[in-house]
């Protein structure tokens, strides 16, 4: 198993060594030990992207491993920009396609034609359940290609809002959620266009 200590096993390294190196001096050992409290609970927050981890993993012994940063924080103009591409990307696909209530409507239409002229219940039944499969078949379909053509960059731009404190964990499953239909795609554009006004 792997545990991972960002920034906080950094700092708690620093201070022990610093206040073993203060230990003759009570007082000096005493302001080390504070300023390391205080960088951990407010500088930390802030520059835990960029720090190293320290890792324990445990097997048939005990290995310590340090990896570099996990990543490194986009900037606000950088994310910015990446919204403003992905809105248009979207808003421009959306276009180009088929209008899906327009699509649905006549679907329906013909479903019910169809039952309308059927023979008897059973057959009633097939086309019904030949509608509903089809239904599913092209909502796997869509949210297939959606997430093919758009998931990587909106999975990247929800992290970047979330990590600035700008979109909470529901909203962001909200986002996911809409993102994989046609028809909430488009609430999908506005939401990301409206948080990088926000940056």
């Amino acid at each position: 198993m792997l545990r991972r200590y960002y920034g906080p096993g950094i700092t708690f390294l620093i201070g022990l060594a610093l206040s073993m190196l203060g230990i003759t001096n009570r007082v000096l050992g005493l302001a080390v030990i504070g300023i390391s409290v205080l960088w951990t609970l407010l500088v930390l927050p802030v520059v835990s992207p960029w720090l190293p981890s320290i890792g324990l993993e445990h097997g048939d012994g005990i290995a310590l491993r340090i990896r570099g940063p996990m990543r490194r924080p986009q900037g606000k103009r950088k994310v910015r920009q990446e919204t403003q591409s992905l809105v248009r990307d979207i808003r421009d696909y959306l276009r180009s396609q088929p209008n899906a209530t327009i699509q649905s409507l006549t679907d329906h239409q013909a479903t019910t034609q169809a039952m309308s002229n059927a023979k008897d219940e059973a057959e009633k039944n097939a086309i019904w359940n030949q509608m509903t499969l089809g239904l599913i078949e092209r909502s796997e379909k869509e949210r297939y290609e959606l997430a093919e053509r758009f998931g990587g960059r909106l999975h990247y731009l929800i992290g970047e809002y979330q990590r600035r404190g700008l979109l909470n964990e529901g909203d962001a499953h909200l986002l996911e959620w809409q993102a994989g239909s046609m028809h909430w795609m488009g609430q999908t554009a506005t939401t990301l266009d409206a948080l990088g006004r926000r940056l």
